[in-house]
């Protein structure tokens, strides 16, 4: 089959961290790629109502006149939807002035796990209560402790907002535990050290430090979404098709874990922006083992990896599954549906899963994706396979990447 060359949208987890960054930064800054999915839409309209200078160019590129640190709201309430980095990442910096703000999210990211990041904001003299539309936050600008120790035990988007957040004086972090995601938090530093210049230096295992500063305006090119490219990897291997991605994706996205384990099991080899498949049947691991695959810096490709694990003659154990069931939705739930609706099954053994497969039968669904952008795209890729698969709640996709439907068309 001739190779595909699809396009996929700017990185959302990038684009959240630039205009968090711009907003904060002295001078304006020209932030280009731009995730076109509802988190950042949603963070972009919060800082405009926050009354942070936003020119749009073109859709997705921003022009952004920071005011070199936080501000007030001159609003008493703002929309956020339903994106964990949108609340995670904008509270810490809200805090760091007076206000008094409601904050409504969508009912999933209510449910999600808040406290760790309702505890530091204590420490800060500010408080987070839940509402029956999200939160109330109150701050009275209170610096953030010299020397503060953050929870990074369940996501690391928490000591990210802080550290972005963080400016008005140096900084002393303890960690307590090795953070989770630490990918994640690589990129936020990266991001720091190209807006601040300033230093953020790990100087023992677990203790971190920063200068002060805010830093000055920046031209940032947000690479293209090493996640959306997880879902292509698999779907370049279960068709067994070239598939092209037209813009380089970020190569310091903790997602390339993904591409090197699938290349370190020689099912899939990268040159450049192209995918090539390298095998699916017989192929089990360069060890002759099952693959171990380790969810904890990769979590949102979990889904994806279920779709290729049933499709295995072995199949895929995960370890550090457990956060999966905190996400938009209870993920390892969707994964061992998904899995058994592509005649595989998932079984838990101690604190990993393994998905192989089972009983192989021809699809027809449907299949529920739980409202849940990274469920329903791995649905998609595994209806290249089986094209009688129906799908629930299609739309969600737009949280990430609202053209994802019309991309995996280009491969059916």
């Amino acid at each position: 089959m001739p190779r595909v060359t699809l396009d996929l949208p700017g990185c959302k987890s990038a684009s959240q961290r630039a205009l968090i960054l711009a907003a904060l930064a002295e001078g304006e800054s020209v932030v280009s790629g731009l995730s076109s999915g509802e988190d950042s839409k949603f963070l972009l309209s919060a800082l405009g109502a926050l009354g942070v200078p936003i020119c749009h160019e073109g859709g997705i590129q921003v022009r952004i006149s920071g005011g070199g640190g936080p501000r007030t709201a001159a609003v008493d309430a703002l929309s956020l939807g339903e994106g964990g980095s949108t609340l995670r990442f904008l509270v810490p910096m809200l805090a760091a002035a007076p206000q008094d703000l409601q904050l409504h999210v969508a009912e999933g990211l209510r449910n999600r796990p808040q406290q760790a990041l309702v505890d530091a904001l204590a420490l800060q003299g500010a408080s987070l209560t839940p509402t029956e539309h999200g939160f109330h936050l109150q701050a009275e600008a209170s610096a953030i402790p010299e020397t503060m120790q953050i929870p990074v035990d369940l996501s690391s988007q928490f000591f990210s907002g802080f550290l972005m957040a963080s400016g008005r004086q140096a900084q002393r972090w303890n960690l307590g535990m090795e953070p989770v995601s630490r990918g994640y938090l690589d990129m936020t530093v990266t991001m720091l050290q190209q807006f601040r210049g300033a230093e953020v230096l790990q100087i023992q295992p677990l203790v971190w430090k920063q200068a002060v500063g805010y830093g000055t305006g920046q031209n940032y090119a947000v690479p293209s979404d090493a996640s959306a490219v997880v879902f292509f990897a698999v779907a370049a291997i279960l068709l067994q098709q070239e598939i092209g991605i037209s813009q380089a994706w970020g190569a310091a996205h903790p997602d390339r874990a993904v591409l090197q384990f699938l290349e370190k099991h020689q099912l899939l080899r990268v040159e450049g922006s192209t995918l090539i498949p390298l095998g699916l049947e017989h192929k089990t691991s360069s060890f002759g083992e099952v693959p171990v695959f380790d969810l904890q810096d990769s979590p949102d490709s979990g889904p994806a990896l279920a779709v290729l694990a049933s499709q295995l003659p072995h199949g895929i154990r995960f370890v550090h599954p457990e956060r999966l069931r905190f996400k938009e939705s209870n993920r390892l739930d969707g994964m061992q549906r998904l899995a058994a609706i592509l005649g595989g099954e998932m079984t838990e053994q101690g604190e990993t899963l393994l998905i192989q497969p089972g009983t192989s039968s021809e699809t027809s669904g449907p299949f529920d994706s739980s409202n849940d952008h990274r469920l329903a795209m791995s649905a998609g890729i595994a209806s290249l396979r089986y094209p009688k698969l129906e799908i629930g709640e299609r739309s969600c996709v737009a949280k990430s990447f609202p053209d994802f439907w019309n991309q995996l068309a280009r491969l059916q």
